[in-house]
């Protein structure tokens, strides 16, 4: 009977370590994010569009003072984190960067963050800076769209400027 159970005390904490270490993937790369996690490097956007894509709700970015570079190509239409149609995200310790600031710029916009149709959003101790060049579109630190309501932008600092 002992050596039963010892069996299953293994087998549950086996179980256990194993989903605490799968529960959850730093964030690395760019990507979809669909849980609450921190960035563990500097993340470098290789591609146009969106870097970090909320899919889930009540979903907490920890940046973690390190950084996101976005639009790296100068093709705008993109943003650092994009988050659309969601509720309760919190996206903290960030340092968001437009990569490259001299390019002739083609796209409609530029956002370090870009909130969409979203409610209860927090922005908080996140450095901003998107300067570019102002022949064409438009750049943004924060850009709140279409019936995004009830969202706190405190403590953060914005570097704009263009050409």
């Amino acid at each position: 009977m002992a050596n039963k159970a010892a069996r299953i005390i293994i087998l549950l904490l086996t179980g256990v370590l194993l989903f605490a270490f799968s529960a959850s993937a730093d964030i690395t790369t760019c990507g979809t994010v669909a849980e609450s996690d921190r960035l563990t490097a500097n993340v470098v956007a290789t591609t146009a569009g969106d870097c970090l894509r909320v899919t889930a709700n009540g979903v907490q970015i920890d940046c973690n003072g390190f950084s996101i570079t976005y639009d790296i190509f100068g093709q705008g239409n993109s943003s650092a984190i994009n988050i659309t149609q969601r509720l309760n995200t919190n996206v903290t310790n960030c340092l968001i960067f437009k990569g490259n600031s001299s390019a002739t710029y083609t796209g409609i916009y530029s956002a370090g963050i870009n909130v969409t149709e979203s409610n209860f959003t927090n922005i908080r101790n996140v450095t901003f800076n998107v300067s570019g060049t102002a022949n064409a579109g438009t750049h943004y630190g924060v850009s709140l769209n279409n019936n995004t309501i009830n969202t706190t932008i405190y403590n953060n600092t914005f570097y704009m400027g263009g050409a």
